[in-house]
């Protein structure tokens, strides 16, 4: 999974120097404690097969080399693509490159074009480090970008977690005379294909935006659905029919 970073208004999946060096150094590690695992067990095999300490020496081998693997896999993804997202002077732009393909797609969705935006609450699993084992959540909001394209709805979404950057996207989209509809319940689990059907239907638990949206809080509570799994089934099941 690759983690958008930034702070404010921009974001890039692009790692900071400290970043890509402690990926570095953690990859490093984990290579030479397998390679060196590799080495005993190879010796325990050839004098000490009897023993059974080559069987016992599998177990932290299986571990570090699998940790070595997904931690190189996870770095590459970081230096195989190139993604931005920002809320600029003139609209929402999106950069997107893939550099081992040479695909590459930019984007920008002026204010103007902008019919309104969506932003409802999230909330996802987070390391509960307490003493108390119970599950916890992070709180969070998805911002739904609406607009039309030759008479058909578009829809983009981009999520945050952190208080102070969803202030600013907002007082953006004031500053622009943009529309905003909000929720506090959880629109997460929404695919954006019954996007048009769930959130533009005027019978929808939106209100335009007064107050704040307080995130990137954590919570025991598990937050209530915008919609049910069984209502997006039936919505899905129409739309499958009327196709």
């Amino acid at each position: 999974m690759i983690e958008m970073q930034g702070e404010g208004l921009k974001f890039s999946n692009q790692l900071a120097g400290y970043a890509k060096a402690f990926h570095v150094g953690l990859i490093s590690v984990l290579s030479i404690v397998t390679v060196g695992c590799i080495g005993l067990l190879l010796y325990l095999l050839f004098f000490h097969f009897s023993s059974g300490l080559p069987f016992l020496l599998l177990i932290p081998l299986l571990i570090f080399g699998f940790m070595a693997v997904l931690t190189y896999k996870n770095y590459r993804q970081y230096l195989r693509y190139k993604i931005i997202n920002e809320l600029n002077n003139e609209g929402y732009y999106t950069f997107f490159k893939d550099f081992k393909s040479g695909e590459e797609k930019e984007d920008l969705i002026p204010y103007e074009q902008m019919e309104k935006i969506i932003i409802g609450k999230t909330s996802r699993y987070t390391l509960n480090n307490r003493k108390d084992f119970k599950t916890l959540y992070i709180v969070g909001v998805n911002i739904i970008f609406v607009w039309k394209k030759e008479g058909s709805y578009q829809f983009k979404t981009f999520g945050i977690e952190n208080q102070y950057d969803l202030d600013q996207w907002i007082e953006q989209f004031q500053k622009h005379n943009v529309k905003i509809v909000v929720t506090e319940k959880n629109i997460r689990y929404v695919p954006e294909a019954l996007y048009k059907e769930v959130f533009l239907d005027s019978k929808v638990d939106l209100q335009p935006f007064q107050k704040q949206l307080e995130i990137g809080h954590t919570t025991y509570q598990k937050m209530e659905l915008f919609i049910s799994q069984k209502e997006m089934k039936n919505i899905a099941e129409n739309m499958k029919r009327l196709s």
